[in-house]
């Protein structure tokens, strides 16, 4: 991300492939480490058989924090470096960016902390059909909700219309309640879980994360 990361400067973005460059290396990573016997988590997540990634995916028990795919459920992540984040129950922290910022407030005694985020009951439901959707690979209403008890439809209204041009690109299938992740799916899974994500449309022109790829598929 060079438009954060000075240190990455020289090596620009027109000197970065294209999307479809990007999907060729990706399925090639994929095709690669599947030949060598690695399995698939997702994203660019890969666990031999016997490893307890793969494992926990089998059993559906997998989760996503910000370091990536975890066995561990429902435990704090508490960051310590600078720029790291905290991820609680209910909280977001982040710490200095800075690592100088990040040193004068560890040597004053204080917390490095600068900003944080307390989720609300939208926050807190939103997160969990992202959550479904990166490890169960789908987003069920009626697990919804049983889970929030509250339909599905009361928390995204215009679920179906959101997700219609994601079935059309086969990207996803529907089956009565659910809508389950293809295997080309799951190449494109960033953009299908922003769908969920109240606050992209609160991003800043100037954009402050990595990219996810966003392209339409034909066959």
């Amino acid at each position: 991300m060079t438009w954060v990361s000075k240190q990455q400067r020289g090596f620009e973005r027109e000197h970065l492939p294209g999307a479809r460059e990007k999907v060729v290396l990706l399925l090639l990573a994929i095709e690669h480490r599947r030949e060598a016997g690695y399995l698939f988590i997702g994203l660019d997540h890969f666990a031999l058989p016997g490893d307890e990634l793969s494992r926990a995916m089998d059993s559906g028990s997998v989760q996503r924090n910000f370091m990536g795919y975890t066995t561990r459920s429902s435990v704090d992540l508490v960051a310590l470096g600078a720029s790291g984040i905290t991820e609680l129950s209910g909280a977001y922290a982040q710490s200095a960016r800075s690592s100088a910022e990040w040193s004068e407030r560890i040597h004053a005694g204080r917390l490095p902390t600068i900003r944080g985020w307390s989720l609300s009951k939208d926050d807190r439901r939103r997160r969990w059909l992202i959550q479904r959707l990166m490890c169960a690979g789908e987003i069920d209403s009626n697990a919804y909700a049983a889970e929030w008890a509250e339909p599905l439809r009361v928390r995204v209204p215009d679920l179906d219309a959101l997700l219609a041009p994601f079935v059309g690109d086969g990207l996803l299938t529907r089956t009565g309640s659910a809508w389950r992740l293809t295997m080309l799916g799951h190449i494109f899974l960033r953009p299908i879980a922003m769908t969920f994500d109240a606050y992209l449309e609160r991003t800043p022109v100037r954009p402050v994360f990595s990219k996810a790829l966003r392209a339409r598929v034909r066959g």
